[in-house]
Parts: structure tokens; sequence; C-alpha cells
């Protein structure tokens, strides 16, 4: 295997810590907290009737790898990830074609109002703006490092979410 030039691994490096960058202080309280539910907020969408994405499948990996582990914890999600995972709270009609974060976030507020400690999935360039826009609803979000993991939905009838666009 062929080993990548040192710039190469060093942009990577600096993409990684500043792409999404959390205060040390709040990375290590969101580790030592125990969260209430695991909300996956998805990031491009299909058609109806068609196989879940790439970026939604693995959402739904994580939140059924997490919830093995943590048991109690409530599963909210969207209707893309509703098959692969046994959801408690699905947010949204089926087949809407798009829900902002915000909405999203409001909707779970809404049906769980003492819903405080979350563990947020979401694409890794969507989930800075999930965990502001959480905080500012009251919640007290906790990202797993799984979320580096989860891909780009080239078959995504939403054209922002099938490559990362570069400007």
């Amino acid at each position: 295997m062929k080993k990548e030039p040192i710039i190469v691994r060093l942009i990577r490096a600096f993409y990684y810590a500043f792409h999404f960058a959390m205060p040390p202080l709040t990375r290590l309280l969101s580790m030592l907290a125990k969260p209430d539910g695991i909300m996956a907020v998805p990031f491009g969408t299909n058609l109806v009737n068609s196989p879940v994405g790439a970026s939604n499948a693995k959402m739904a990996d994580i939140m059924n790898e997490l919830h093995a582990k943590f048991p109690h914890q409530k599963l909210i999600g969207q209707w893309e990830i509703e098959g692969l995972v046994p959801l408690d709270y699905v947010v949204g009609p089926k087949g809407s074609l798009h829900i902002t974060t915000r909405k999203f976030l409001e909707q779970v507020r809404e049906k769980f109002p003492d819903l405080k400690k979350v563990t947020l999935i979401a694409h890794p360039d969507h989930i800075f703006r999930v965990y502001k826009s959480a905080r500012k609803l009251g919640f007290v979000p906790v990202v797993p490092e799984q979320v580096q993991q989860i891909p780009y939905d080239p078959t995504s009838i939403q054209l922002w979410c099938r490559y990362p666009w570069k400007m």
C-alpha cells in the first residue's frame, strides 16, 4: 500500500481538526453524558419507493450500533430510515422531500418536552449546524465519532447531498 505524501496527510488532519470544531470542554462533557435519546437527522432524500441512500443507510447502522449498547434510549429519525431502525418517533410525513434541521428538532422538542441529552447522528458536513440548533432548542447534544464515517449519497434527489460541493 502506497503511503500518502506528508502534505496530503497534513491537509487531511487540518480539515478534520477544524471541520467540526467543538470547544475541548464541550467535547469532554459530551463524552461523559449518558443520553436519553438518539436522533438521526437525514442527509439526502431518495424517492419514496427507492432503496435508502448511502448516507441514511450509514446513519441507520450507527443508530442500531448505539441502540444495541444503550437500549433504553429513544430512537428518533425521519421516514428515510424508518424501515432500517425500530424508531420510537418518526419526524415528518412519509415522502416529504425536505424538512429543515430546525423544523426537525422543533418537532422532536414538541413531542418529547422532557428529552434533554441526545446523541446526534448527522452527516459530517451537517453535524455542526445540527449541534448548534439542538443547543438553541435546549437539548444537550452528544456527537459520536462514527458520524465521520457517513458518506455522501450520489443517488439523492437533493443535489447538495450528492457530492462535496466546494466553492
